[in-house]
C-alpha cells in the first residue's frame, strides 16, 4: 500500500519518520514510548510497506535532504518492523510476535480482549487437541495463563499435544474458531497458521512461574520423557547466561570444567563474553584465553554439548536452590 500524504493519519505519520531514519536511530526514540505506543507505531510500520518520498518530505520536511538520496520510495513492512524491535530495549520479541500475529490475520485473534480466566473456563471442556491447537496460536505471555488454569492432568496432556503439533488443516483451525467464538459469544474471522511444537511450548512456559513451569514438566515427563528434555534444552540456552546476576553465574562458573567453558565460549558474542569474563578470576581468565588458544578450530557439535553439559549443570543448581534464573512471570527478586 502506498498512501497519499492527505491520506495520512497521525500514527502513519509517526511510522513514515522511524522509517526515514533507520531501525538505530528509530531504537533510540522508542526508549521514550511506552509500550503499547512501540506496538501500535510498529503496527503502523508493518502495514505501511512503502511511502512515496514526495509523502515523506511533506511530512518531515526537515528530513528532506536524507529522504532524497533513497531512490524516491521507502520500504517498510514486517521485517522492517522486526529489526526495528530487535533493536529496542523493551519486550521487543513479544511485540513482535504479536505484530505478526495480526499482520497474517492469525487464527484465535479475537482472544486477544478476552480474559484468560474466561477462556480456561471454555477449553477448559474442549478435547485436549483443541486446547492445544488454541494454545498453539496464542501469545506466549497469553497461553501462559490459560495453561496455569487447567487441572494438572488435562495441563500435561495439552502440553505434550502443543509440543508434537505440525501443520493443521485450515478447514480445522476454521471450525475451531467458529465453535470457541460461539461459545464466547463473540465473532471473528481467521485463517491457517503454522504454530505448535517444543519451541512453542518452551516459550509459554518461560511465562509461567516455576512451580506451574515444574508441574506441566513433570506431566510431560511422565507421558514423553525424551520431549521433555527438549523442551527443557529450548527454555534456557547458553546465551541466556547474560541475563543470570553475577553471582548466580559466578556459582554456575566455579562448577563448570575449564575445558567445557573454553568450548562453549568458542564463537560466541561479546556479550556473552563479557558476561563470562568477568565473573572469574584473573587467573582463571588467563587459564580460559589459553585454553580457547589451545583448542583452535572445534567441531560444533562438541561446542553444542559442552554448552549443552553447562545448561543441564545450571538447572541441576536452580532445583537445588543455589541459583535464581530471572523470569518473565510474577513472583520478581527481592534483593
Amino acid at each position: 500500500m502506498s498512501p497519499q500524504t492527505a491520506e495520512l493519519s497521525r500514527p502513519q505519520k509517526a511510522a513514515a519518520l522511524m522509517m526515514a531514519v533507520g531501525p538505530q536511530q528509530a531504537a533510540d526514540l522508542l526508549a521514550f514510548l511506552s509500550e503499547a505506543e512501540v506496538e501500535a507505531l510498529a503496527k503502523e510500520i508493518a502495514a505501511l510497506r512503502e511511502i512515496p518520498m514526495g509523502a515523506l518530505q511533506q511530512v518531515v520536511a526537515e528530513l528532506q535532504s536524507q529522504a532524497s538520496s533513497r531512490n524516491g520510495m521507502l520500504e517498510g513492512g514486517l521485517d522492517y518492523a522486526r529489526e526495528l524491535l530487535a533493536r529496542w530495549q523493551g519486550p521487543g520479541g513479544e511485540v513482535a510476535a504479536r505484530i505478526a500475529h495480526g499482520a497474517v490475520d492469525a487464527p484465535f485473534r479475537f482472544l486477544a480482549d478476552v480474559e484468560p480466566a474466561e477462556v480456561v473456563q471454555v477449553v477448559a471442556e474442549e478435547h485436549p487437541q483443541t486446547l492445544a491447537l488454541v494454545l498453539a496460536h496464542l501469545p506466549a505471555s497469553y497461553a501462559a495463563r490459560v495453561l496455569e488454569g487447567l487441572d494438572p492432568p488435562l495441563r500435561a496432556d495439552a502440553a505434550l499435544r502443543v509440543a508434537t503439533m505440525d501443520y493443521v488443516a485450515p478447514e480445522v483451525i476454521r471450525r475451531t474458531e467458529q465453535v470457541i467464538r460461539q461459545r464466547l459469544g463473540t465473532a471473528s474471522t481467521g485463517r491457517q497458521d503454522r504454530l505448535g511444537g517444543a519451541k512453542d511450548l518452551a516459550g509459554i512456559l518461560n511465562k509461567m512461574d516455576k512451580d506451574n513451569e515444574g508441574a506441566v514438566l513433570r506431566g510431560l515427563t511422565e507421558l514423553r520423557p525424551e520431549l521433555a528434555d527438549e523442551v527443557r534444552s529450548l527454555m534456557f540456552v547458553f546465551d541466556d547466561i547474560t541475563g543470570l546476576r553475577d553471582r548466580d553465574l559466578q556459582e554456575v562458573l566455579r562448577t563448570i570444567e575449564p575445558k567445557d567453558l573454553a568450548l562453549a565460549v568458542k564463537g560466541v558474542g561479546d556479550e556473552v563474553r563479557n558476561a563470562v569474563t568477568r565473573n572469574i578470576s584473573d587467573r582463571a581468565r588467563e587459564s580460559l584465553q589459553e585454553e580457547t588458544e589451545v583448542l583452535g578450530a572445534v567441531r560444533l557439535t562438541d561446542v553444542e554439548s559442552a554448552r549443552g553439559r553447562i545448561i543441564a549443570q545450571i538447572r541441576e543448581l536452580e532445583d537445588a536452590g543455589k541459583i535464581v534464573l530471572r523470569r518473565e512471570a510474577g513472583g520478581g527478586l527481592v534483593e
